[in-house]
């Protein structure tokens, strides 16, 4: 297959022109980190869940011992600015409104982080709470197990562990629950995303299933994507485009921050179950092993899709605090060509 890809940057200076990369001890260079030539990958497993809605949860039990307390991976953030970074004399800090937040128009008790011990008899922290809404439903994760409610609050499904969608494909990865979940309603083809990664052995997995309707609590197109490198694919964040399902990662290698994965998924083939499924990957390297300067994928909500071609927009930061030139917003404009 042949790959075309491009990737164009974009600054938007909100202060004065020009960015100098520092770390915490010395000035690097006065060049931006260069993004890697594109990567093409195809899915390495693929498969199709059962109905979730079909799954019943084990009745809640007393645990026989405590509970095991698993702690997620979270790379450290140095609590101290860089020798070289000053506090922005701007005076943008948040402040009160003085008009109060409208009640809410509902409320109902949802999954809390205990549901994870009654299911697994472990404490995970943190609870890496997530969720999104759709027409009809709301899809909730917290840490392993995700629910699936109607727009009432009433369940649909009994708390789920995120590896049942999984479960099919029969790899190391289809079993585990390694978490840092992700749930989207895709507004343009009424569909659901749901993922996690894992980190059995490099290379390490993307595990992205896709809704085969528009009901949460249906079956499910389920994959699994061998990352391009060794490095670590921490706290995935997901967009989504009109042609493609965007996602950004932390890069480490072992415990030292690498920087940013950028991916683009075919949305066209994972919405139909094509098991041909890839992706586009580029690495944007940092000059600090600090994790500064993350980069997220935009994401569409609503019904009218932005311009046909319209590239999707990675967005990050500069900041003075950081030892950066300028406070500023940072724009990718990410192009894939399957």
């Amino acid at each position: 297959m042949k790959l075309r890809a491009l990737l164009i940057f974009g600054l938007i200076v909100l202060s004065t022109l020009g960015v100098s990369r520092l770390t915490n001890a010395e000035k690097v260079t006065n060049e931006t980190p260069q993004t890697s030539d594109p990567l093409f990958r195809t899915a390495s497993a693929f498969a199709e869940s059962a109905r979730i809605g079909d799954f019943v949860s084990q009745p809640k039990r007393e645990a026989a011992t405590p509970p095991k307390v698993k702690e997620t991976q979270a790379m450290p953030i140095s609590g101290a600015l860089p020798q070289n970074g000053t506090r922005s004399a701007d005076g943008a800090m948040a402040r009160f409104s003085a008009v109060s937040m409208p009640a809410p128009s509902l409320t109902f008790n949802g999954l809390s982080n205990f549901d994870n011990i009654d299911a697994f008899n472990l404490l995970i922290i943190p609870p890496d709470m997530t969720g999104d809404v759709g027409p009809n439903h709301y899809v909730q994760i917290v840490n392993s197990l995700f629910r699936v409610y109607d727009k009432n609050g009433v369940p649909r499904t009994s708390p789920t562990p995120i590896s049942t969608l999984f479960a099919p494909l029969n790899t190391v990865c289809s079993t585990r629950n390694d978490g840092l979940p992700v749930v989207l309603y895709d507004p343009l083809a009424d569909r659901w995303l749901i993922s996690q990664y894992c980190q059995a052995f490099p290379p390490f997995r993307q595990m992205i299933a896709v809704s085969k309707t528009g009901d949460p609590a249906g079956a499910y197109y389920a994959y699994e994507f061998a990352m391009p490198n060794v490095k670590i694919n921490d706290f995935p964040k997901f967009g989504v485009w009109p042609d493609g399902y965007y996602m950004s990662t932390e890069e480490f290698l072992g415990a030292e921050y690498a920087g940013t994965g950028m991916f683009a998924f075919d949305r066209t083939k994972m919405l139909v179950g094509d098991p041909t499924v890839g992706y586009v990957y580029f690495s944007r390297p940092s000059f600090s092993t600090l994790r500064l300067g993350n980069i997220l994928p935009s994401d569409l909500d609503g019904l009218r899709p932005p311009a046909i071609g319209a590239p999707n927009v990675f967005v990050s930061y500069s900041a003075t605090e950081y030892g950066d030139a300028a406070d500023a917003l940072r724009l990718f404009d990410f192009r894939p060509n399957f």
